[in-house]
């Protein structure tokens, strides 16, 4: 265990600062797709863009949280929040995933529907699906790991 470590300051507004980040690009990825979801190469650009715009403020935002938080030991209550933070957020990716697995073969077993008349039977609502799930088991896991570093 990492004996100098971070401190439970530090891990629960890292946390919060994550969840922040992820819920803000996520939604701003529905935006720039919602008006044509079926548009692989906006979605693509999409999650790309969000992708570099979440390294950076992450970068930046650990750098501050890092200067204003003292360092304190980690113990075993880190641990175990992590682990429980953990198992309560791979439920709905587990979820979504199956999801995802059962559209696909919905698709293959349905496949004389034309794609243009349901999005729901376009090859790209799996990915949209998958990506739903990801951030929604992200979104809580950070949440339930912030929350339970604030209970103690």
């Amino acid at each position: 265990m990492n004996e100098a470590g971070t401190g439970a300051s530090f891990r629960e507004m890292s946390a919060w600062a994550q969840l922040i980040g992820n819920a803000g690009l996520y939604a701003a990825v529905v935006a720039i797709t919602w008006s044509q979801p079926t548009d692989a190469v906006r979605f693509a650009w999409a999650l790309g863009g969000a992708l570099v715009f979440m390294v950076a403020i992450l970068i930046v935002l650990h750098i501050v949280i890092a200067l204003l938080t003292r360092e304190q030991p980690d113990d075993e209550r880190d641990g175990l929040i992590r682990l429980r933070s953990s198992r309560f957020s791979s439920f709905f990716l587990i979820v979504g995933i199956l999801l995802a697995i059962n559209c696909v073969l919905l698709q293959q077993i349905t496949g004389g529907e034309p794609a243009d008349r349901s999005f729901f039977m376009h090859p790209l609502f799996p990915a949209h699906l998958l990506l739903f799930s990801l951030m929604l088991s992200e979104c809580l896991r950070l949440f339930t790991e912030a929350i339970s570093y604030r209970r103690g």
